[in-house]
């Protein structure tokens, strides 16, 4: 009958209100708090990548040579040993760059085939918004 409390009906009602208003806040948060990583944190996060790719060898960023893009940043990277100190024989051959995404973390290995061009404008074309 009508006009009669029906604790059912209300407890549902109150339930989807609750579940609008956490869906509404985790919307909103989502919109507002994005995290974007840093240049220091992406060099953090690929130098320990590096460490569990070099298999025991000491591989570092060289910062000289990262080029910086909406997306993020390619890191070119070679031995320690070479880097601070010179020494040819100790340069990495085939170290294809990687790119780290500042808005997901992602990092992903390019490639020595083409110039490095090449694989920004073809990430750019995947990786849209």
């Amino acid at each position: 009958p009508r006009g009669r409390f029906n604790p059912t009906r209300f407890i549902c009602r109150a339930m989807h209100r609750a579940v609008d208003v956490a869906m509404w806040a985790r919307q909103i948060n989502a919109n507002r708090w994005i995290h974007m990583f840093s240049r220091e944190e992406a060099i953090k996060r690929i130098e320990e990548h590096l460490t569990v790719q070099a298999d025991g060898d000491d591989w570092i960023v060289v910062g000289s040579q990262t080029i910086e893009r909406a997306f993020g940043w390619v890191f070119f990277y070679n031995t320690r040993e070479f880097i601070e100190g010179g020494n040819f024989s100790a340069c990495l051959a085939g170290n294809s760059p990687y790119i780290f995404n500042r808005f997901t973390g992602a990092i992903v290995c390019t490639g020595t085939a083409y110039p490095i061009e090449h694989y920004i404008h073809e990430y750019e074309a995947t990786n849209k918004g």
